[in-house]
């Protein structure tokens, strides 16, 4: 189902859940010749607080992350993705959407982490590009943190304090949130197929929500190389994961 329409039908749902409580609020004055006057106003409830979704692409600046055959580069790629995905999440009222860098800029790690924790995001989602000097098809790829909460213990000191501490509670819903990007990412390729991948290599520890990192472009793929032609396969993309991530809030309650 087009992303634009699951909005409209999550609208639809909110409307139905408010009318009953309208329609009990409401309240009718008699009038002394026993006629019906008008109605009483009706408060409306207060709109929830939005759901905050924190959007990273990698790399930036001197960072130039993958290349592929054609000189395409991970961090241009990357954020065009996120640019598009935080286009289509921000027309949903319910969503506050943030970039971690809406241009191509240098974006040390711990900025990145400490930018996603300080406005308490209630989901991570960071977006990069695999690639490689020769021409292969790899799986696409969703990363969680490998530890979880019980093996805190079992982790180097500083990794456990630093990069471990924090993301390890989060470790079911971490995968929940990969299944969903699995659920949509499947339908771009389905020949290529799509691996969930839990490391401790990467920053994704640090993080205080469920988190995941993204690879749905192949730069040594020449087939995603080929799709990358027209604004087509990055929309694609973009719908797929923005799609993940309002289904991922709408079963785990957030919206």
């Amino acid at each position: 189902m087009p992303f634009v329409l699951r909005l409209a039908l999550a609208a639809v749902l909110v409307i139905l859940q408010v009318a009953p409580a309208i329609a009990q609020n409401e309240s009718f004055l008699e009038t002394d010749a026993g006629m019906i006057g008008e109605p009483a106003p009706v408060q409306a409830p207060e709109a929830p607080d939005p759901v905050k979704v924190f959007i990273d692409p990698g790399h930036g600046g001197r960072d130039l992350g993958a290349r592929g055959a054609r000189m395409e580069l991970e961090k241009t790629v990357a954020l065009t993705i996120a640019k598009l995905v935080r286009a289509r999440l921000s027309a949903d009222e319910r969503l506050e959407v943030t970039i971690s860098r809406p241009e191509d800029m240098d974006m040390p790690v711990v900025d990145r982490i400490n930018m996603a924790n300080f406005m308490r995001a209630s989901v991570y989602i960071g977006i990069h590009i695999d690639g490689g000097a020769t021409p292969q098809t790899h799986p696409m790829k969703v990363y969680i943190t490998k530890a979880k909460a019980q093996d805190s213990a079992t982790l180097p000191a500083e990794e456990g304090a630093v990069w471990g501490s924090l993301n390890k509670n989060y470790s079911d819903k971490n995968l929940d949130l990969a299944k969903a990007m699995v659920a949509e990412l499947k339908g771009l390729n389905a020949e290529r197929g799509v691996d969930i991948v839990r490391t401790d290599r990467l920053f994704l520890g640090g993080l205080n929500m469920p988190a995941v990192i993204v690879e749905p472009v192949d730069l040594s793929n020449p087939e995603d190389e080929m799709r990358m032609d027209g604004n087509d396969f990055f929309n694609k993309v973009a719908d797929a994961l923005s799609m993940a991530v309002v289904d991922y809030l709408m079963k785990t309650g957030k919206l």
